[in-house]
């Protein structure tokens, strides 16, 4: 995975809702994909200190942003339009939507940390006709209550490497976290039905076959599920489904257990320094390479060689 699969920087956004860089202690984003408008993104952003006062409104867009509070937010005065509303303080986990095709503004005198999820309607509307829904017309959400939602903290938590060093994380995996985020949003708050279609089987063998051929050739993640889903003829979630039928596992799951096999097999068949493996296999450097390799093998590729090779 490099850095030029996402485009990340500083989360100064001419077209979307907050505050300058200057005023945060992090403020860190990732623009995941792009629309003709605004694109599909992710931000993380934090202030330890009080007092930053009234944020600027932002320039309306059809799009929306869904904000995981991922520390406990004190109750703040927030304008949408000029109308007033008074938010509840949350604990950590709290979700408020805000719908971008207004204007708002918010009083924050008290330290925050948030992870923020920017949805354009384009993003809606693909994931519709996608499954062969009706559209997401709007997403239905009373800011006066307090929200607490799991699965987008439990999404969010899991995309937060992501917006520290993304050239660690591959877009197989982007394109699965980012898409569940869409689905929950549209179906909890959206009125979309829970029931999606369902593939009634998996990948034939040529389509099989690939599919991982496609992972196996690009073993540093650098094509989407889209684009192996496209090669294969099928829509990426029927993709996804049907492989994960197929082989028990979604793509980046699978690609992860690949890099590891050959990981192993330069470990074991070569004196190849564990750096360049690590590059060969796809990781981002020697240290992604020793994090994951311990997480799935339960130690680090020098103790793993050293125990077989010796």
């Amino acid at each position: 995975m490099t850095a030029s699969n996402f485009t990340t920087g500083a989360a100064e956004r001419k077209e979307l809702y907050f505050v300058s860089q200057h005023q945060l202690d992090r403020a860190n984003h990732l623009l995941f994909r792009k629309y003709d408008g605004p694109g599909l993104s992710f931000a993380e952003y934090r202030r330890d200190r009080p007092g930053l006062g009234l944020t600027t409104k932002n320039p309306t867009s059809q799009s929306y942003m869904a904000v995981v509070g991922l520390a406990a937010l004190s109750a703040s005065n927030v304008w949408c339009d000029d109308r007033h509303i008074r938010s509840p303080d949350s604990p950590a986990g709290s979700l408020t939507l805000y719908d971008l095709r207004e204007a708002w503004s918010a009083e924050l005198d008290e330290p925050f940390h948030t992870f923020n999820f920017f949805v354009p309607q384009a993003a809606f509307d693909e994931l519709s006709d996608e499954f062969h829904m009706p559209r997401v017309q709007e997403l239905r959400f009373d800011m006066t209550r307090r929200h607490c939602d799991e699965v987008m903290l439990n999404l969010a938590r899991a995309l937060l490497p992501a917006l520290d060093k993304p050239w660690e994380i591959n877009r197989i995996f982007g394109d699965h976290v980012a898409w569940a985020m869409c689905a929950h949003l549209a179906r909890a708050y959206g009125g979309i039905g829970p029931a999606v279609p369902m593939l009634k089987g998996g990948l034939s063998p040529a389509r099989e076959k690939l599919a991982k051929e496609l992972l196996d050739s690009n073993l540093n993640g650098d094509m989407s599920v889209r684009e192996i889903a496209n090669a294969c003829g099928l829509s990426p979630a029927h993709f996804a489904r049907a492989f994960r039928r197929t082989t028990g596992m979604l793509p980046h799951r699978w690609l992860l257990n690949r890099r590891i096999e050959h990981a192993k097999h330069f470990l074991l068949q070569t004196h190849t320094s564990i750096s360049e493996i690590a590059y060969s296999c796809g990781f981002a450097d020697q240290s992604h390479f020793t994090r994951v390799f311990l997480q799935v093998v339960g130690t680090t590729p020098g103790a793993w060689r050293r125990a077989r090779c010796c």
